[in-house]
């Protein structure tokens, strides 16, 4: 007699889930039933606030790629929130930040200071829909696995232990699939993501000076050091054979000095010179 209560027992049960999970489908399809959408407004009125998962892209140029990448973490911790996936190289930086949905937009303006913006966008997803349902599938999986450990409870034979122990199984991986589900819901509300994306900045155009007195001194004065430069880099590549030169002149000049020298005949005596030093005799009158 016991057991075949709690056989009914647990067909009532099986037949009250059926019927929450085809009313709950029902409401979940009713918009698209008729061809007419509920209101985006139907869960303000009735009373229950929005359910917005928010997020942001913000893409910006800085000299100091790494350090910016730095203080874009020590923001976002300071915030109350963490850094998620980053890839940073030479040429840019991409990195994950999760915040306080509240703190969102004033860590996109902290943020905004670390560098030049050139673009920004948010975006926001509605999860009331998906929050409600959830809600209300919770409540009937908890009451129904109550009901399980309640009929475990009376339950005598091994028979009975052993099928009502494998609902009560089935009910509670349920349970715990829809509570694993509400707790990603619950953080994607409540913590907003920043994508920020890091590029290194233009470098600064060069700055010619204007033309003047001042200009044509200073491009002299540059001119003169380049022309010693110059003289200064040839005299350092010459000096070596200078100075074998230099050598070969000085072990040479004593030779050359002792070589003997031709005097050259006066003109017109080319017997030699005449007796008397030279001088010629003057002939008689």
């Amino acid at each position: 007699m016991r057991a075949g209560l709690l056989l009914t027992g647990l067909a009532v049960l099986a037949l009250a889930s059926g019927c929450t999970g085809t009313a709950t489908s029902d409401r979940a399809a009713a918009p698209a039933q008729g061809g007419v959408a509920q209101p985006e407004h139907q869960s303000q009125a009735n009373g229950q606030p929005r359910q917005l998962a928010r997020s942001a892209r913000l893409a910006m140029t800085a000299t100091d790629i790494r350090a910016v990448t730095a203080e874009a973490r020590q923001i976002a911790v300071a915030a109350g929130g963490y850094s998620g996936s980053e890839r940073t190289d030479v040429g840019s930086a991409n990195i994950a930040l999760a915040v306080p949905d509240k703190t969102l937009d004033d860590v996109i303006g902290q943020l905004s200071r670390l560098g030049q913006v050139t673009s920004t966008e948010q975006t926001a997803q509605d999860l009331t829909e998906q929050v409600m349902d959830l809600d209300s599938r919770l409540e009937t999986a908890r009451r129904s696995v109550d009901r399980i450990r309640a009929l475990l409870d009376r339950a005598a034979s091994l028979s009975d232990i052993t099928t009502i122990e494998s609902q009560l199984t089935t009910r509670e991986s349920d349970l715990e699939s829809l509570e694993a589900r509400q707790r990603t819901l619950t953080t994607s509300v409540a913590m907003a993501t920043i994508t920020l994306t890091i590029t290194p900045a233009a470098p600064l155009p060069a700055v010619t000076a204007a033309p003047g007195f001042l200009a044509g001194l200073a491009s002299g004065w540059s001119a003169f050091l380049t022309f010693g430069r110059t003289i200064v880099h040839a005299l350092g590549a010459a000096l070596p054979f200078l100075l074998i030169i230099g050598l070969l002149v000085t072990a040479l000049w004593p030779i050359w000095r002792r070589r003997p020298h031709k005097r050259a005949q006066p003109k017109g005596s080319p017997g030699g010179s005449p007796p008397g030093g030279g001088r010629g005799v003057r002939p008689p009158m």
